[in-house]
């Protein structure tokens, strides 16, 4: 038995509805977001900027220096307990809408992708087929533009450590430029060959989500009770489920998983598959939302157990989440500037 399983290709079928059109949207704006703020200047300052050789931090404005370690602290405490807040009320929503390897492939290079490859059965098709002239032309045009975007792609990441107008200008040094071209590398593997492994393999928040989610966090999910038994054509009849079979949610799925297996480590809640099947059942006439976001704890078989706004846990974590963001507040409402005096040291004058 070999110890390493072949990888299994997933090519994700370009699909519409309300979710997709949602998430496009909104992942047009972290993209916009993404770009512009190096160039943002408030003060005279970045709006964001983490300078490491400077040693400073800046934001909005304001210079945080290494005497404001207390600040940078909270300030991860507070991002940590937002993310345990919302993952236990919202699920895995942020891998789906937010994530940005998740923004970028989906929104940057997948439409480019579609542009020299055409629809996914085509794709995969061909990959499957033999690699004549047409297939090495294609995947040769594919990953030029993917070289582009990546470039691109190096260069809004590092515009957040160096500042945009230096960037422009050339302004990064040497080690500027060997860790440019080690993320120019990473990000272009990613882009090419990780793709969804990322996220089933190396994200650490695919793996402890789990423990912080519960019966009551948002998912995405199949409705077996409707849905079973599946048929399909002419084997359905009246004991037949909503399930037609169509594979539909399959074929749109990013990580290539089936949603009606039941919840998944590598569903990413994108709610693709949403819209693929409420397409179908619109078609057939049937009632929508076979597949939809849910929790456990509304699942068909605890009808009547209606789902609570505010648990224990979520008000563990907002009890925390308050009492550090506050603290944050009021250190940065009074915080002093560093006063710091600089004397020559003459002749016949020692350190004590």
């Amino acid at each position: 038995m070999p110890l390493v399983a072949q990888r299994s290709w997933v090519y994700p079928a370009d699909n519409s509805g309300r979710f997709r059109t949602a998430r496009q949207y909104f992942g047009w704006f972290l993209v916009l977001f993404f770009v512009s703020v190096p160039w943002i200047r408030i003060a005279g300052l970045p709006a964001a900027l983490i300078d490491i050789p400077g040693r400073r931090l800046v934001l909005v404005g304001t210079i945080f220096t290494p005497h404001d370690t207390w600040a940078l602290a909270l300030l991860l405490l507070t991002a940590a307990l937002g993310l345990f807040l919302f993952t236990s009320v919202m699920g895995r929503v942020w891998c789906g809408w937010a994530c940005p390897q998740t923004v970028w492939l989906e929104f940057v290079y997948r439409p480019v992708e579609r542009l020299f490859e055409g629809p996914a059965h085509r794709k995969r098709r061909r990959d499957r087929g033999d690699h004549d002239a047409t297939w090495w032309a294609i995947k040769i045009g594919k990953w030029s533009s993917f070289v582009v975007l990546t470039a691109l792609t190096t260069g809004v990441f590092m515009s957040w450590f160096v500042g945009g107008p230096q960037l422009l200008r050339g302004e990064i040094g040497a080690s500027g430029l060997f860790v440019g071209g080690m993320l120019f590398i990473l990000f272009l593997l990613d882009a090419v060959w990780f793709r969804e492994q990322l996220c089933h393999f190396a994200c650490p928040y695919a793996r402890f989500q789990g423990v912080l989610m519960d019966a009551n966090s948002l998912i995405v999910a199949y409705d077996a009770h409707r849905g079973e038994p599946r048929a399909k054509g002419k084997s359905r009849d009246e004991e037949s489920g909503d399930c037609i079979e169509c594979n539909r949610c399959v074929d749109v799925c990013p990580s290539g998983i089936d949603i009606r297996e039941g919840d998944q480590l590598q569903c990413i809640a994108c709610a693709g598959c949403v819209d693929a099947c409420n397409d179908v059942m619109v078609r057939i006439g049937k009632p929508q939302n076979l597949i939809r976001y849910t929790t456990k704890r509304d699942a068909p078989a605890q009808q009547g157990e209606s789902r609570p706004v505010f648990t224990r846990r979520t008000g563990v974590y907002v009890a925390f989440f308050c009492i550090v963001a506050a603290g944050l507040v009021i250190g940065l409402a009074t915080r002093n500037e560093v006063a710091v005096q600089i004397a020559r040291i003459t002749d016949g004058q020692q350190y004590r």
